[in-house]
This record gives structure tokens, sequence and C-alpha cells, in this order.
């Protein structure tokens, strides 16, 4: 149970954007460590955008977060993925 001092009134739409240096493997990686905490998502939620030079990738997920250690948990995994440059 979620206490009242929360910014978020869970369950909610929740996106988290990722960013990397592009490659085939990324989207993958990215969307494994997602789907452990989140596995619901559909790919309807997933949006990829190339940087200028196309070296980097980001991708948002949005998932349906229903609690902050479950936001924790996400951001704690991708921040320690060595592939993950950013997590926002």
């Amino acid at each position: 149970m979620e206490s009242k001092d929360s910014v978020f009134d869970f369950p909610c739409p929740f996106p988290i954007k990722i960013l990397g240096l592009k490659s085939k493997e990324f989207d993958k990686t990215v969307l494994k460590i997602v789907g452990r905490h989140a596995p619901d998502i559909k790919q309807a939620s997933i949006n990829n955008r190339l940087s200028k030079g196309e070296k980097y990738i980001s991708i948002t997920v949005t998932i349906t977060a229903t609690s902050q250690n479950q936001l924790d948990n996400i951001y704690k995994e991708l921040s320690n993925c060595q592939e993950v440059l950013m997590a926002l």
C-alpha cells in the first residue's frame, strides 16, 4: 500500500525514457529489464527515436505503474545496465 504522501496515484500510466548507443540489442535489453517489473507492456506503448546523427537512441516505454517500489526497481536495474546511458 502506497503512503498518502506519494506524488502519484497508483496505478497510473508512467513513461520511462531510456537513452543509449544505437544497437540491435539495445531495444531487447531495455524491454527485457522493464518487462521483468511491468510484464503487461503493449507494443503501442513503446516509442523509439534516433538522435540527429543516429549514434544514440531513446526508447520511451509507458507502463502502468503500480507502486513507487516498482518504479524504483525499474530505475535501479536500468541504471546498473552498462548499455543504458541515462534513464528518465
